[in-house]
């Protein structure tokens, strides 16, 4: 019988989560509104080398916004957008239908966060399927 002490298990547990954390992460969070079936959204965070790239899909909504990133013309419905990783960052989607039903996805380069108040989409969150997003 292998004997190995708790002082060793615990090291290597150790020693693994570091490498893994290190060489990458990803969260991913997906809703659909409760109010409009068609009304959904998917926001996937993948940070690997000092770099974070945000992805969506976005379907059933006229508006919505991804705080804290910017767009020119609007947000698009599918996109994404890759940051320089500075320290943490949490991202939120909101999208709203024509009928001011909304979903909300929020994810976080490292682990997800505990369930807040989203921003409310703006008045330039129209949706905008023509234009890509801007990097930065």
């Amino acid at each position: 019988m292998l004997k190995v002490s708790v002082a060793a298990m615990v090291a290597a547990v150790v020693a693994i989560g570091f490498a893994v954390s290190d060489a990458s992460a990803a969260t991913t969070d997906s809703q659909t509104s409760t109010d409009n079936s068609k009304l959904s959204c998917k926001l996937d965070i993948n940070v690997q080398g000092g770099k974070v790239t945000v992805s969506w899909t976005i379907t059933g909504a006229t508006k919505a916004s991804i705080d804290p990133l910017t767009f020119k013309g609007g947000v698009p419905l599918k996109g994404s957008q890759t940051l320089d990783s500075s320290g943490p960052l949490t991202v939120f989607l909101v999208a709203e239908d024509g009928q001011g039903h909304t979903v909300h996805c929020t994810s976080s380069d490292g682990v997800k966060p505990s369930p807040g108040s989203p921003p409310v989409p703006g008045g330039d969150g129209d949706i905008s399927s023509s234009k890509p997003p801007s990097n930065g």
